[in-house]
């Protein structure tokens, strides 16, 4: 029930924030020049905790549409990778385009990202200008304060959230942290990567210390977890190589200093307590099909639900990544455009018990039962089964299937990951053990044997990016991992030569795998988006990245 109220709030709260957001985008000031469509103004609505509950919760609102986390960015933006791919192997929709690494400055899918993020940025920065302007704010009850505290912290939670995402896809973007008026100088130019990520690090920072440290039963909302985590993430990704706009892949040279803060933050989350791994993988995934919220391991959700079961606020999580299923069955289509690797799961150690739940070997019939694929077939995720979903079939795409963006288990093996990188150099209360408990657990769940705590640094790495293929496969973020280890283009190129000599050696034109990643992937290009050429028509000095 929570969910549903959660999410009817949220929509809301988005269409009240329309009223009182002056600017959506950032290099389309005409698009400021309309009337509000509420009564509420700037000068109303942040009067009472309500109001500001209602803008936070607008910003959430986001995340929920089919350019973000309904669609694009949890099922097509992080393809084509090593493990999985989309269907079809021609630039036929923006969709293909985008996953096939076929995309222009023109494509429109990527337009619309980048204009619903920044109106996510446009919203938590009214929230976090206007709740510290608030009266209650410095002369409200105890109470009223601390619930506004904790409403600016999530709201500076999202503008970080919002802004990882900026970054990681595009590297280099307008950094704003003020509200956008119509009387604003909208030529705004690019601001560095790692100044973007800096202010990411600092938003979480300060969300951490305005954040209560109790636990809430919701995940939907940043609680410490959500926070803290997206904090070692932020910090690693922030050491890790990216594409810089002179064209090479590098990393800062203090990069081990970002490291070393993502192995401190990630060892205090492990000692708050509060969360934890499942004791069944599988029920992580079973609990997200069964609208079953679960703050133990998973520590941030996109909360998806619509009334009227169409395309706004509710994704395709379950149809896009399911196993084929027919129309007419009783749990409803899934036309499973997200394809997994033929002979994927067999890179999994033998006992493992990710492997039956990650990659569905089947496609499911009209009554109901599994049609085995042959050995050489492409599978499909398993994790989000349509068969599964605890809801009737009530629209042929759309499900209420929230997306999970951040588990416990990921913090582990980032955990793992910066103690590795920095073995020599560890902060203080951090250890060399603590990397390999940290990914010992997550391997001791899976029911495989631990690993020694004496492999080198470049055993130890290859087995933490081993261990989060399998543990996060289907979960985006194997792309963006190959990306920040700077592996992308090399790894992509090995898959298409595998694929081609086991599957389709004999059929170069055409085949029933349909990998093309490796082809069309080109290094120093693809491992960022290009700058939407809408925004750099209205805005001259926005630059565009490299290769495009």
């Amino acid at each position: 029930m929570r969910k549903i109220y959660n999410n009817l709030l949220s929509r809301t709260a988005g269409i009240l924030l329309l009223a009182v957001t002056t600017g959506m985008f950032v290099g389309c000031k005409d698009d400021l020049e309309i009337d509000p469509v509420s009564f509420y103004s700037e000068t109303s609505f942040f009067k009472t905790v309500e109001h500001a509950n209602l803008a936070v919760k607008g910003i959430y609102d986001v995340l929920t549409t089919k350019y973000t986390y309904g669609h694009q960015m949890s099922l097509n933006w992080p393809m084509d990778n090593d493990v999985t791919y989309v269907k079809g192997t021609g630039f036929s929709n923006d969709n293909r385009r985008i996953a096939h690494y076929g995309l222009t400055p023109g494509t429109a899918y990527v337009e619309r990202t980048w204009e619903e993020l920044y109106t996510g940025v446009n919203r938590a920065n009214l929230a976090i200008a206007k709740i510290q302007e608030m009266d209650l704010f410095t002369n409200g009850t105890e109470e009223q304060k601390a619930a506004l505290n904790q409403y600016l912290g999530e709201a500076k939670f999202m503008r970080a959230f919002l802004y990882f995402d900026l970054a990681r896809l595009w590297g280099d973007v307008p950094l704003l942290t003020k509200p956008t008026s119509s009387s604003d100088d909208f030529m705004v130019s690019r601001t560095d990567r790692n100044v973007v990520f800096d202010q990411v690090i600092q938003d979480l920072k300060d969300a951490k210390d305005l954040s209560p440290l109790n636990f809430d039963a919701s995940n939907d909302r940043a609680n410490q977890g959500a926070i803290r985590g997206y904090l070692v993430r932020a910090l690693l990704y922030r050491g890790s190589y990216y594409l810089s706009q002179e064209g090479t892949m590098t990393r800062s040279a203090d990069y081990k200093e970002f490291l070393k803060q993502a192995a401190a933050e990630a060892k205090e989350l492990v000692n708050l307590g509060g969360y934890d791994l499942l004791d069944s993988y599988e029920q992580v995934f079973r609990n997200l099909t069964s609208f079953i919220q679960d703050p133990t391991e998973n520590l941030f959700e996109i909360a998806m639900y619509n009334v009227a079961h169409d395309s706004e606020d509710a994704g395709i999580i379950g149809t896009w990544n399911s196993p084929k299923t027919d129309a007419k069955s009783v749990y409803g289509r899934a036309n499973a455009y997200v394809l997994v690797r033929p002979q994927f799961a067999n890179e999994y150690e033998d006992g493992d018990v990710r492997r039956d739940v990650s990659v569905a070997a089947f496609e499911i019939k009209k009554d109901g039962s599994h049609k085995d694929l042959a050995d050489n077939k492409a599978k499909y995720p398993g994790k989000w089964r349509r068969d599964l979903i605890a809801e009737p079939p009530q629209n042929p795409n759309n499900t209420n299937v929230n997306w999970c963006t951040l588990r416990y288990a990921d913090v582990l093996l980032m955990l793992a990951e910066a103690v590795n990188e920095v073995r020599d150099e560890l902060p203080g209360g951090v250890t060399l053990q603590d990397g390999f408990d940290a990914i010992n657990a997550v391997r001791t769940r899976a029911q495989i044997d631990p690993l020694e705590n004496t492999l080198s640094y470049d055993d130890f790495k290859t087995a933490i990016e081993t261990e989060r293929k399998l543990e996060l496969m289907g979960e985006g973020w194997r792309k963006y991992d190959l990306i920040r280890w700077n592996k992308m283009g090399e790894t992509l190129r090995e898959t298409q030569a595998l694929m081609k000599d086991r599957f389709y050696k004999d059929n170069e034109e055409e085949n029933s795998v349909g990998y093309v990643a490796g082809v069309f992937f080109t290094d120093n290009k693809h491992e960022l988006m290009p700058i939407p050429q809408r925004e750099r028509d209205e805005n001259q000095n926005l630059s565009q990245n490299p290769g495009y």
